[in-house]
């Protein structure tokens, strides 16, 4: 039998970190797409985003640059 080159005790904490990460992934998914915040006057932060990027269109509209000259 080969030696492996990890002992089993990192093997396990490497498979905890890595859990505890996706949960914490999930648990930020629910709260800013499924959690009505009162401060947000019970909206989701996706939806408060939302709405103020729909009442600040003009923060984003984007120049054409048109520069002449080669692109390198």
């Amino acid at each position: 039998m080969r030696k492996s080159r990890y002992s089993e005790h990192q093997i396990v904490s490497a498979l905890k970190r890595a859990e505890e990460g996706m949960a914490l992934k999930r648990y930020c998914h629910l709260y800013n797409h499924h959690i009505p915040q009162r401060a947000l006057h019970h909206r989701t932060p996706i939806q408060a985003l939302n709405g103020w990027q729909q009442s600040h269109l003009h923060l984003f509209v984007r120049e054409e640059r048109n520069h002449p000259g080669r692109d390198t």
